[in-house]
C-alpha cells in the first residue's frame, strides 16, 4: 500500500512541476512581447502637461517612433529612464 501513495505522491509532484514550467514558459512569452506606450499615457505616467510630453518627445535622445501617433516602446523607455541626462 506504501508504495502506492508513493506513485501517487510522485505523479502529483510531477503535476506540479509542469505547471510550473507551463507558466515559466508562459511569462517569458510575454516578457519578450513588444508593447507601446502612447504618448497620453506617458503624460499620466510621469503626471506632467502637455507641454512637458511635448518636450520629452521631442528630445533627440527620447526613443519615440512614430506609428499613427507618437509612442514609445516600453523597455525602451525603461532603459531611457535608467540613464543620467542634464
Amino acid at each position: 500500500m506504501e508504495n502506492k501513495n508513493d506513485i501517487s505522491e510522485l505523479v502529483q509532484v510531477m503535476k506540479e512541476i509542469r505547471d510550473c514550467l507551463v507558466q515559466l514558459v508562459d511569462y517569458k512569452h510575454k516578457e519578450d512581447e513588444i508593447s507601446f506606450i502612447p504618448r497620453k499615457e506617458i503624460k499620466s505616467i510621469f503626471n506632467c502637461t502637455d507641454t512637458t510630453v511635448a518636450k520629452i518627445f521631442n528630445r533627440e535622445d527620447f526613443p519615440a517612433i512614430m506609428i499613427g501617433e507618437h509612442k514609445v516602446e516600453k523597455t525602451a523607455l525603461k532603459k531611457w529612464l535608467q540613464e543620467r541626462r542634464t
